[in-house]
């Protein structure tokens, strides 16, 4: 039971316009049930737990919560570790690269300096 005065809901609707809706309930009892009902449906669980959304629902949901955000935060881990890898990887070739192009510089000097023969083979 709820404690303090609890008011019959009396809804001032004109007859034109419900016409096609059912008809109120007779009793107060099955009139000021309706409010009490449809308070349950709009009720947010996040911040009041009732008696269809328990503690324990509520602990269930935060801890599914965690388990999707610890998910999302290591797939978002491992794109950060590939997409880094990928740089250095980029770089890495891109040294290499420079590195044998300097090199068969510094031999086409060498070959011109000396005079080197060229063998094919």
């Amino acid at each position: 039971m709820i404690p303090g005065g609890v008011r019959i809901f009396q809804p001032a609707l004109d007859n034109a316009t419900c016409r096609d809706r059912p008809a109120l309930p007779a009793k107060g009892d099955e009139r000021s049930a309706f409010p009490v009902a449809l308070g349950i449906a709009l009720s947010g669980h996040d911040l009041t737990p009732d008696f269809l959304h328990t503690h324990q629902d509520k602990r269930e949901q935060l801890r599914r919560k965690r388990i999707t955000g610890t998910i999302f935060l290591a797939g978002v881990m491992i794109l950060s570790a590939l997409i880094a890898l990928h740089l250095f990887f980029i770089t890495a070739h891109k040294k290499i690269r420079l590195c044998k192009t300097v090199w068969i510089k510094n031999w086409q000097e060498l070959i011109k300096i000396f005079r080197l023969p060229i063998s094919s083979r």
